[in-house]
């Protein structure tokens, strides 16, 4: 049982260091977007100037803005942004935009950062699903274990509900259920 006890912990210790592996990663996921905020308000500015006086509304779509309730939305969210950024890039191939101030080379790199993000995540994941696996394993045999001291308790201690109370908290069990 304590052996069960100490490999859950040293588990769900080493699931928390894969968690917080590559630390900064948090910080780079928000500079991306900030990164993708910016560059997306360059390409609008830079499409009022290549199309001056003209609605550039039905160009968005080449650029991988999404219809969304009326209006283009660009895909932030972490699993559909690369898709709108590979859609960035050939947009920005196609209008000719490849020199502007916030074009190919900008995309390019926005898109090998966002990839690189992706494959820490994946990698994240891959990692601790068998020690997860481990782990709720472990707490499975552990709740048995409890499970059987309490009944074990309860059963030498049936006729003293007050006692068996007592015994149970100093057991740590928060509740007394009869």
């Amino acid at each position: 049982m304590l052996e069960n006890c100490t490999l859950y912990h040293t588990t769900r210790v080493s699931i928390s260091q894969i968690d917080i592996g590559g630390g900064n990663r948090k910080d780079r996921w928000s500079d991306l977007l900030d990164r993708g905020t910016r560059g997306k308000q360059q390409v609008i500015s830079y499409l009022k100037f290549l199309y001056p006086g003209k609605d550039i509304r039905p160009h968005l779509v080449d650029f991988g803005y999404e219809p969304k309730h009326g209006t283009k939305v660009f895909p932030m969210t972490q699993t559909d942004m690369g898709k709108g950024i590979n859609q960035m890039i050939e947009g920005i191939k196609h209008h000719n935009m490849e020199s502007a101030p916030i074009g190919l080379q900008f995309w390019e790199e926005t898109l090998e950062e966002y990839n690189d993000l992706m494959g820490i995540k994946d990698k994240k994941k891959r990692d601790r699903k068998p020690l997860t696996a481990e782990k709720n394993e472990l707490k499975g045999e552990i709740q048995r274990y409890i499970r059987a001291l309490k009944k074990h308790l309860e059963a030498v201690y049936d006729d003293n509900p007050e006692e068996l109370e007592a015994v149970l908290l100093n057991w740590g069990f928060k509740k007394f259920f009869r």
